[in-house]
C-alpha cells in the first residue's frame, strides 16, 4: 500500500505564476509541475456555506425579556432541545470537513412548571448533530454552551450600542467522523463519497444571531497502487507538502502501471472530474423563525399549504414565477456550471447558465395524495419534489435549474407548493445542492 496524502489546510492559490499555466505552450517539466499544483490547490481554495439559522430579520428572539413568574410558559424548558435546523444527506467535498460558528447574545432564562410558570435559571446550549455515512457510520455531536445574561430577568442589554458590544462568536471544534484523522489509511477511505446529514438544536435560552455551517478543507489521500478515482493529483511529498521540483526529466503521461501521479494523462482525468463532480450547496432554507416559533415547540414549526394549484410557499397570494418576486439566489450555481451545459463558445454568455442540482425537501402530507414542490428559477426552469407520505422525512429530486452565467447575474428561485385534495402540505426546510448528473 503506497498512501499519498495531501495537507489541504496549507493548498491555496495566492499569486500563481500565469506564464506556466498558459496553453499551447511546450509542455516542460516546470510547467507541467506547475499544472498539478494549481489542480492541488482546488480544494484547499473551496470553501462552502451549507446552512444558516438565527435571526435574520426577525423583529424579536425566541427567548424574551419578561418577567418568568406568568400564567402560562414564556421561556423554554431547561432540559429539552428543540429542533432549529435540519440539512439533508448531502454530498461533501473530498478531502472536507464541517466546520460551525455563531454570533450569539447573552442567553435568557428559561422556566419550570411548579404550581404555576417560574424562573429555572439563565444559560443556554447550541448541539449539532452530524450523521456521516462513507466506509462506515459516524454520528458526532459537538456541544457549545453560551453565557447568560446579566441583565434583570436575564433580558438583553437595552443600552445603546449594548446589542453590538455584548455579541459573542462561538467556535466549534472541527467536525469529522471518528476515523478521519486516526491514520492516512482512514483519511484514504473517508476522502471520497462521503454524505453527511446533520441537526441543529438549541436548549435553554438562547438568542443566536446567525449560526453557519460550512464545509472546509482538511486533508486529502490516496492510494497510488488502487485507487482510481481522484479529486486531486497529489503533486506532493511524504508529508503531504507541494513538491518542489518534477521527480523526473521529462514530462511523462504516467510513472508506472501503478502509479498515474505526475502523468498528464493523470491530471487530465482530475481537471475533468474537478469540472464535473465538484460542486457546492447552492440554497438552504429553515422554517424557524424566532419571533414566531412556540418555545415549548420541540420541532421545527412547519410551513403549510391546503391549495390545490400552486402557491408560493412563503407567499401565498403569489401564484406564478416572476423575476421581481421575492425569493433565494442560485448565482453561485454558475461557479460550478458544466461544459456541456454551456460549451467552450458560451452562446449564452450574459444572459443564461444552467446548473444540474438535487431538491431537498423536509416535509410531509396529511391524507392519501401526492403533494408537490415546484423549485422555479426561470419561466422554463423548473424540478419538481413530491410527497406521499405523512411521516416528516427527507423527499428529493434532481434536475437543471437556471443560475446565470456569472455570479453577480441576478437569479431568483422561487418553491411553489400544491396539495392533493384534502390535504395540508407541510414543509421545514430546503436544501439544493449541485450533483453530476
Amino acid at each position: 500500500m503506497t498512501i499519498k496524502v495531501r495537507d489541504l489546510r496549507s493548498a491555496v492559490t495566492t499569486t500563481p505564476p500565469l506564464e506556466t499555466l498558459l496553453g499551447g505552450r511546450p509542455a516542460r517539466k516546470h510547467r507541467v509541475l506547475e499544472q498539478h499544483r494549481q489542480a492541488d490547490n482546488l480544494l484547499g481554495n473551496w470553501r462552502n456555506v451549507v446552512a444558516r439559522v438565527g435571526l435574520h430579520g426577525a423583529e424579536s428572539f425566541q427567548v424574551p425579556s419578561v418577567s418568568p413568574d406568568s400564567p402560562g410558559q414564556v421561556y423554554p424548558l431547561r432540559s429539552v432541545s428543540r429542533v432549529v435546523a435540519r440539512v439533508p444527506p448531502f454530498a461533501m467535498h473530498p478531502g472536507h470537513v464541517l466546520k460551525v460558528s455563531a454570533l450569539v447574545a447573552p442567553a435568557g432564562l428559561t422556566q419550570k412548571l411548579d404550581g404555576d410558570w417560574q424562573a429555572d435559571g439563565a444559560g443556554g446550549r447550541i448541539d449539532v448533530i452530524a450523521n456521516f455515512t462513507g466506509p462506515g457510520v459516524s454520528t458526532k455531536t459537538e456541544k457549545q454552551q453560551v453565557v447568560a445574561s446579566t441583565e434583570k430577568y436575564a433580558g438583553e442589554d437595552t443600552a445603546a450600542g449594548a446589542s453590538w458590544a455584548t455579541l459573542r462568536r462561538i467556535e466549534f471544534p472541527l467536525i469529522f467522523p471518528d476515523d478521519f484523522t486516526t491514520s492516512t489509511a482512514d483519511l484514504r477511505l473517508w476522502s471520497e463519497g462521503c454524505v453527511a446529514e446533520l441537526a441543529i438544536l438549541y436548549r435553554g435560552g438562547l438568542r443566536v444571531v446567525d449560526l453557519v455551517v460550512q464545509q472546509v478543507p482538511l486533508g486529502y489521500a490516496r492510494d497510488v497502487g488502487v485507487d482510481t478515482l481522484y479529486s486531486s493529483p497529489l503533486a506532493t511529498d511524504g508529508q503531504g507538502a507541494a513538491v518542489k521540483s518534477y521527480p523526473v526529466a521529462y514530462p511523462i503521461s504516467e510513472r508506472s502501471a501503478t502509479d498515474p501521479t505526475f502523468g498528464t494523462e493523470h491530471l487530465a482525468d482530475i481537471t475533468h472530474r474537478q469540472q464535473t463532480a465538484l460542486g457546492h450547496v447552492l440554497m438552504h432554507w429553515t422554517a424557524f423563525r424566532e419571533d414566531s416559533a412556540p418555545v415549548d415547540a420541540v420541532e421545527i414549526p412547519s410551513v403549510t399549504v391546503t391549495s390545490t394549484s400552486f402557491v408560493d410557499v412563503l407567499h401565498q397570494s403569489v401564484t406564478a414565477w416572476a423575476p421581481t418576486n421575492p425569493g433565494w439566489s442560485l448565482s453561485s450555481g454558475s461557479m460550478c456550471q458544466q461544459f456541456k451545459t454551456g460549451n467552450g463558445r458560451r452562446e449564452m454568455r450574459g444572459k443564461n447558465g444552467v446548473v444540474p442540482v438535487r431538491v431537498w425537501v423536509y416535509g410531509s402530507r396529511s391524507v392519501s395524495g401526492t403533494s408537490t414542490l415546484r423549485f422555479q428559477s426561470s419561466a422554463h426552469s423548473v424540478v419538481e419534489v413530491t410527497i406521499t407520505s405523512a411521516t416528516p422525512g427527507w423527499w428529493s429530486a434532481t434536475g437543471y435549474l437556471r443560475c446565470g452565467a456569472h455570479p453577480e447575474d441576478p437569479s431568483v428561485l422561487q418553491v411553489f407548493g400544491r396539495a392533493s385534495a384534502g390535504s395540508t402540505l407541510s414543509v421545514s426546510s430546503f436544501l439544493v445542492e449541485y450533483i453530476d448528473l
